[in-house]
């Protein structure tokens, strides 16, 4: 019985912890769902509260504010978008602006809602005066193969870039498998899939702008891309790009922590591997060599993803995709 009216003592005690304003000594189950059904500030969620886009005027602000706090949202985080062409949309950082701003937050205040300003003004690191030249950037590259042991002058391919900028960091060299390293040794012989009508060539011509179409699987049945050398073929990556799935962007929703094997996206689903590459010795046989990951895709157009792992080599190398 002791140890009964302790729990029964803690777990009231919880209770009154989570609930807010006065609790009446407990001792019916009413008072104690109170604490859930009146939850402390602390304890209620935030939302993001757009602006920028559209007209913005102080009867909208408080009819937003007071909505939230009506349906028993605690707080809300101000963020400015990039302001276009929307009539009437007030220019950022103006003095119209910060009146609105400091409006929202008094009004915020006046509600009881926690009040938090977003650390950019629409754009990820800066605002407008950050142009092209002086934004973040990635590094691109391009693989030129040419035959040793001579002296030889040529224009270097140029990564694919739509910004109309770039800056070169370095130029690499190094010793290609024998044949000059575009030999039929590094080239498949074949490329085939399962179910045929599949445009093969444009998958592996990395300078093509079509893109190959592959059939949603059925019945369980996956795709085969399959690959066969005319030896042994050597890898230790894969990079491939996959156009963005639906009509919305794919957001990464993993808490902040190293990659985690569960790929969630946009809805908080989980995004399934796309498949596998594998390798064989025989064409029949194959063992997978890596997962092939969903790609992360937020609000740009980088569609790129490389998986590395150890040196594997082998005739036949088959894509087997399935989601």
């Amino acid at each position: 019985m002791r140890t009964h009216i302790l729990y029964f003592t803690t777990l009231f005690t919880l209770f009154s912890m989570l609930s807010c304003g006065t609790v009446t000594p407990p001792g019916r189950l009413s008072d104690a769902i109170y604490g859930f059904e009146n939850p402390q500030d602390s304890a209620r969620t935030k939302t993001w509260w757009f602006h920028g886009e559209t007209e913005t005027t102080r009867e909208g602000i408080t009819a937003d504010l007071e909505a939230y706090k009506r349906v028993g949202i605690g707080g809300v985080v101000y963020y400015d978008q990039s302001h276009g062409e929307a009539e009437n949309a007030l220019p950022g950082f103006s003095p119209e602006w910060w009146e609105m701003l400091r409006f929202s937050a008094e009004e915020a205040e006046r509600l009881g809602l926690s009040f938090e300003v977003h650390i950019s003004n629409g754009f990820v690191a800066g605002g407008e005066w950050i142009t092209e030249e002086h934004s973040m950037k990635r590094l691109a590259a391009t693989e030129t193969a040419v035959r040793g042991g001579q002296t030889i002058e040529l224009q270097l391919e140029a990564p694919r870039n739509r910004f109309g900028f770039s800056r070169d960091v370095a130029v690499l060299a190094f010793p290609a498998p024998a044949g000059g390293g575009r030999s039929s040794i590094t080239e498949p012989v074949r490329i085939t899939s399962r179910p045929g009508g599949i445009d093969v060539g444009n998958i592996f011509d990395s300078s093509s702008e079509v893109l190959t179409t592959i059939p949603v699987p059925t019945d369980g049945k996956p795709v085969y891309i399959d690959l066969e050398f005319d030896g042994r073929f050597t890898a230790r990556s894969i990079t491939y790009e996959v156009s963005p799935r639906g009509k919305a962007t794919t957001s990464a929703t993993n808490v902040p922590a190293p990659p985690q094997e569960t790929f969630v996206g946009t809805g908080y689903r989980i995004l399934p591997d796309l498949g596998q590459l594998e390798v064989s010795d025989d064409g029949i046989n194959y063992r997978k060599v890596c997962d092939l990951k969903p790609v992360y895709r937020a609000h740009e157009s980088w569609r790129q993803k490389t998986v590395s792992f150890d040196a594997v080599s082998g005739r036949y190398f088959r894509l087997n995709l399935h989601d």
